[in-house]
């Protein structure tokens, strides 16, 4: 199953106008994918995983006290990097790429114990994109 959790909007979340400040979209993904690493009981002692590259779509408006899905699914494993994807129920998108790198910050093939933990969401989006290509095809 690709990790979901589930997110209120509150006013720290939001601009003046009452909606979430845009890079707040970029917060709740890395926010999903702590939650998954932490359910992994993955512990990042000993590599760093900084963001080489970020993009966001913004399909509508989170507002204050909104409630939001965040799916999270890997959709790339590299060498030394991997592509995140979160889904935000129909307001948005987000894609983050990290490398993985020592504590001094040199890149690094990526772990077994996180490739093992990143490998179970890329089956996972593979599993979903399977069964939706069936059930369209009904």
């Amino acid at each position: 199953m690709i990790h979901t959790i589930k997110r209120k909007i509150y006013m720290g979340d939001t601009d003046a106008t009452g909606a979430l400040y845009f890079a707040g979209q970029f917060r709740l993904a890395l926010e999903a994918f702590e939650s998954y690493l932490a359910e992994s009981e993955l512990v990042l002692k000993d590599f760093l995983l900084p963001i080489v590259h970020a993009e966001a779509d913004f399909s509508a408006p989170l507002k204050l006290w909104d409630e939001v899905t965040i799916s999270l699914s890997c959709t790339k494993i590299g060498t030394t990097s991997f592509v995140m994807e979160s889904e935000l129920s129909g307001y948005g998108r987000v894609q983050i790429v990290h490398v993985f790198t020592d504590k001094k910050g040199n890149k690094q093939p990526i772990s077994p114990a996180l490739k093992l933990v990143l490998s179970r969401l890329v089956q996972a989006e593979k599993a979903c994109q399977t069964s939706l290509a069936v059930e369209s095809s009904e």
